[in-house]
């Protein structure tokens, strides 16, 4: 797949999958899940772990580009462009949106 994500946010040094649970910890950010997630190419997951996400970060515009991506990993392309649409119109300057947003018009043919 062409579309890119934030790798440069996401530390996979412990690797692309989500963190373990421990009963007596603190929650893991699931911004940060849902980021693994994509990285493991687990899209479906990802979308559940972003709008987890969303619910304590708001619907921010990586959390946007983030449910647009995997929409688009999982070929809805109509959802993808929504989302990612969205994500552009909330942060013109990340350069990620724009790429995937690109991508989906160019899946659909729309360019």
């Amino acid at each position: 797949m062409a579309a890119c994500a934030p790798r440069d946010t996401v530390d996979l040094s412990a690797g692309p999958y989500a963190p373990g649970i421990d009963p007596r910890g603190k929650a893991a950010d699931g911004l940060e899940v849902a980021q693994r997630l994509m990285a493991a190419h687990e899209y479906e997951l990802a979308l559940e772990a972003y709008a987890r996400a969303a619910l304590e970060h708001g619907m921010t515009a990586e959390i946007l580009s983030g449910m647009g991506t995997a929409n688009l990993g999982l070929g809805r392309l109509g959802q993808a462009e929504k989302q990612l649409r969205r994500a552009v119109e909330a942060a013109p300057e990340w350069p990620e949106a724009w790429n995937n947003l690109g991508v989906v018009l160019i899946e659909r043919g729309k360019t």
